[in-house]
């Protein structure tokens, strides 16, 4: 017997009452991107019961997704320092714990709140220590989408369909306030930025987190953009030693930001761009709640499936390598992107 066929037989799926849930908490303390997609979760737990209070437990740096969020009634932040206790100690007593981080961290997390029901992946041993319901249902085969295995969740409590599911997702945005969108008018201004031009931002930053294209080649679909459109380079803090890699007279030809923006301002300066091209990263996903179209570069590993892990509520385009995935060419995969199919997806999207 697989460890997996004893866990379905020992872990029994319970039948949860959902007319005693009154608070819920969501822990997401992970990555800008994975916080977008669970953010839907938060407003169709709203549209199931409007009585919810939901809380949301996510990580310092990705504060500014989040904030202003109509469905959250309140936002714990997360320091990469802070103990389980630490944590603890700021957290209410809740109905339900929905864990939608599986490290064994969240778990025992998991494990020392005071909550009558908490709910994990079924599919992590530690989970099965700490958690009391959980959410039988594989990512892979076939891929999920995360928003929709985030869906599986709430499915576990309410009486959920699937229009619902749908209209959730429509409803979530990333909440600009009027002072974040007059500072970016004003960044934007001291661009050289062609009037009457579609600007395209290109971000070619992964933090490690997919396979992603070099650096090179996303300078070369900048020049050839630029024959028709403005060009904005986008780098974070911890990227803009990829300066480097433009030479003198590139570095006239392009705008750039280099990482001197908040999250939340990176936010709104997506949102005024025709279009963004990127890796599977957060700025895409935060382009999909910004309802700016993407033209988004994924590996077809399985694990970093576009059909798992693609931007919602936009316009977009998804450029796989032009051969398919095998371990013999895992670390050349991605030089079989093609960069005149990057560029006729940007103009077919513009």
């Amino acid at each position: 017997m697989s460890l997996t066929d004893f866990i379905i037989q020992v872990v029994k799926k319970k039948n949860v009452d959902n007319s005693k849930i009154r608070k819920i908490l969501i822990i997401r303390n992970d990555h800008i991107g994975d916080v977008c997609l669970t953010l839907p979760v938060c407003a169709l737990l709203k549209k199931l019961n409007e009585n919810l209070v939901i809380h949301f437990l996510i990580s310092e740096y990705a504060f500014d997704i989040a904030q202003g969020n109509f469905f959250i009634d309140k936002i714990i932040t997360q320091k990469k320092s802070e103990s389980i206790n630490e944590i603890v100690e700021k957290l209410d007593n809740y109905d339900a714990v929905l864990n939608f981080c599986s490290t064994e961290f969240n778990a025992n997390l998991c494990g020392a709140i005071n909550a009558s029901i908490k709910m994990g992946f079924a599919y992590k041993f530690y989970n099965i220590l700490n958690c009391n319901t959980f959410i039988f249902k594989r990512r892979k085969n076939p891929p999920i989408h995360e928003t929709d295995f985030c869906f599986e969740f709430a499915k576990n409590i309410f009486n959920v369909e699937d229009k619902l599911c749908a209209e959730a997702k429509t409803l979530t945005v990333i909440n600009i306030d009027s002072d974040t969108k007059l500072f970016i008018d004003k960044y934007l201004s001291k661009f050289n930025i062609i009037q009457n031009r579609k600007t395209v931002a290109i971000h070619s930053g992964d933090n490690n987190s997919a396979l992603n294209i070099r650096i090179n080649q996303y300078i070369e679909l900048a020049e050839i953009l630029l024959n028709d459109f403005n060009v904005i380079f986008i780098f974070g803090p911890g990227e803009t030693k990829l300066l480097d890699f433009f030479k003198d007279d590139c570095i006239n030809k392009f705008s750039f930001v280099k990482g001197d923006l908040t999250l939340k301002q990176l936010c709104c300066l997506i949102s005024k761009m025709d279009c963004l091209v990127s890796g599977s990263t957060g700025p895409m996903h935060i382009a999909g709640l910004m309802n700016t179209p993407s033209v988004s570069v994924f590996s077809n590993k399985p694990s970093h499936s576009f059909k798992k892990w693609h931007p919602i509520n936009n316009k977009m385009r998804i450029i796989e390598p032009d051969i398919e995935y095998s371990l013999k060419i895992k670390n050349r995969i991605m030089e079989f992107i093609s960069i005149e199919k990057l560029k006729n997806a940007v103009y077919e999207i513009i």
